[in-house]
């Protein structure tokens, strides 16, 4: 389910919430983000901080998907990216702050970080 959150957020942050063929769940997670123009305080990668992620976490998921969920373990913490795309994707977010070029990661968090580029 939360892959699907995923998604659905990351679909609704880089195209709006305008969709007419959004579904139920979709416009639960349109009601918690907004367009790309403005900025949301939903975090739908808030569980990358709290519990390991299973390789069905990740069935389905885009090398974009990938990298946008790896990079939001560092971006919660306000990791600074020289990546232009994920400076731009991350801002979006009311969350993100960055402010340091390395942050200190929880075990859950590392793990979480390498099993994610093992799929990349």
């Amino acid at each position: 389910m939360k892959k699907i959150l995923f998604s659905a957020a990351t679909l609704l942050l880089l195209v709006g919430a305008s969709s007419p063929s959004m579904n139920a769940t979709d416009s639960t997670v349109a009601t918690q983000t907004q367009s790309s123009s403005s900025k949301t305080s939903y975090n739908p990668f808030e569980w990358l901080s709290y519990r390991y992620v299973t390789a069905s976490d990740l069935y389905g998921c885009s090398s974009w998907d990938l990298r946008i969920m790896r990079n939001a373990i560092y971006a919660m913490h306000g990791r600074k990216f020289k990546s232009r795309d994920l400076r731009e994707y991350f801002s979006q977010f009311t969350w993100y702050h960055p402010r340091y070029n390395e942050v200190r990661l929880s075990k859950i968090e590392q793990y979480n970080v390498n099993f994610i580029a093992s799929y990349e």
